[in-house]
């Protein structure tokens, strides 16, 4: 077999066993959180093209920040609405994803990212996941707005409509109309 089928393959398989791991952990470590309050978005943030790129770390939008940058920022909010590093959430302790499985395929696919140079195959795995998880019922887990949305993003920010409009789609244009996007 060709290596850059196999390289491929390869690739296309580590990128479906992590995307099953993320969700399950992702799940699990909101449910674990109790987050008390109303979230309009959950983040799935990583830096592609680096050796730690996977796991993402996630964060989720609380509604009373969204509301207090609005009513601070007015127009200017949206540089705040979708930047993960500006969540009291992102990076937490109580949303800590982490496995055994989850650590040792990120590990693998990093590596193997890295060595192709392929890190859209990351960001549409990131993407996928994102949209699973933001079609989801969270039920009592999570107390979610009627505009929550799941997305992946990069620490830069790049391809933030994209992605948005990848998972979202159903919600993307009230966000739009909102101006609430960059």
């Amino acid at each position: 077999m060709d290596k850059n089928i196999s390289e491929i393959a390869l690739v296309e398989e580590l990128c479906t066993a992590l995307a099953k791991e993320l969700a399950i952990e992702i799940r699990r470590a909101i449910t674990s959180a109790k987050v008390a309050e109303p979230v309009y978005c959950l983040t799935i943030a990583w830096s592609p093209g680096q050796p730690y790129s996977l796991p993402p770390l996630i964060g989720l939008g609380l509604q009373s920040e969204r509301s207090e940058w609005i009513a601070e920022h007015g127009v200017e909010a949206k540089d705040y609405l979708w930047n993960p590093a500006e969540f009291s959430t992102f990076d937490s302790e109580e949303l800590e994803i982490d496995g055994t499985t989850l650590e040792h395929l990120s590990k693998v696919l990093n590596k193997k990212l890295g060595e192709t140079g392929e890190w859209s195959a990351g960001l549409a795995m990131l993407n996928s996941v994102a949209k699973e998880l933001g079609a989801l019922d969270w039920g009592t887990a999570l107390t979610t707005t009627d505009d929550f949305v799941a997305y992946a993003i990069d620490y830069e920010l790049c391809d933030l409509r994209e992605n948005l409009k990848f998972s979202a789609p159903n919600v993307f244009a009230t966000l739009e109309d909102a101006g609430w996007l960059p």
